[in-house]
């Protein structure tokens, strides 16, 4: 049930992998709001004006820049989990770069002002 021939079955590789990057996910937010309240305790408070919380291109880079980080972290011990390369999760092949440039890319183009 949980082992086919080529190892863990796909639907719980994506279980897995949902599992584990919403614990770190939750893991790290804490840590970044605990770290932020002691070091900065103006930072959430100047988030807001008027009532509305102010949503700039700069703090949308940081916060996608840290689920890309809590997404590669569990890529990768996924693949360590696995025994497999780090790549073979579909981050190789001679378009990879050419797709993650043009993700970069469209993802600047949909922070523009409106």
């Amino acid at each position: 049930m949980l082992l086919g021939h080529e190892g863990l079955r796909a639907g719980w590789r994506v279980l897995i992998f949902l599992v584990c990057g919403t614990i770190l996910l939750g893991i790290l937010r804490l840590l970044l709001n605990h770290a932020l309240m002691t070091l900065a305790p103006g930072f959430f408070a100047s988030l807001k004006s008027g009532g509305k919380a102010l949503l700039t291109p700069a703090f949308a880079m940081l916060n996608d820049g840290f689920l890309l980080l809590v997404y590669l972290l569990v890529l990768a011990g996924m693949a360590r989990l696995e025994r497999r390369r780090f790549t073979s999760f579909g981050l190789n092949g001679s378009r990879a770069w050419r797709h993650g440039l043009s993700g970069l890319f469209w993802g600047f183009v949909m922070l523009r002002d409106r």
